[in-house]
């Protein structure tokens, strides 16, 4: 990304190191988790997911911080992937 950053300005995860913000992955994680909230609101009348049943297909880096926050707020989580290792330390968690 450092290497589109010389041509565009707008390259995101570029490291602090080199003048960026980082990773946004913690940005685009509370944003899918509002999305979820959001979704909730209008289906629901109320934004709490809690006990609300919820599948994560896939639990690589968005996924696992998505299961930390549903988890911190009380939703009943899923959790799906081939990685069944990862499935494990997840789910241990």
């Amino acid at each position: 990304m450092y290497t589109v950053r010389r041509v565009s300005k707008y390259a995101t995860e570029i490291s602090v190191a080199k003048g960026g913000s980082g990773n946004p992955l913690s940005v685009t994680v509370y944003g899918d988790y509002t999305d979820m909230k959001v979704a909730a609101k209008f289906q629901f009348g109320t934004g709490n997911l809690e006990g609300k049943k919820v599948l994560v297909q896939g639990i690589g880096h968005i996924g696992e911080f998505l299961v930390q926050h549903l988890s911190e707020n009380a939703a009943i989580v899923a959790i799906v992937d081939i990685n069944e290792q990862k499935l494990k330390e997840i789910s241990s968690k």
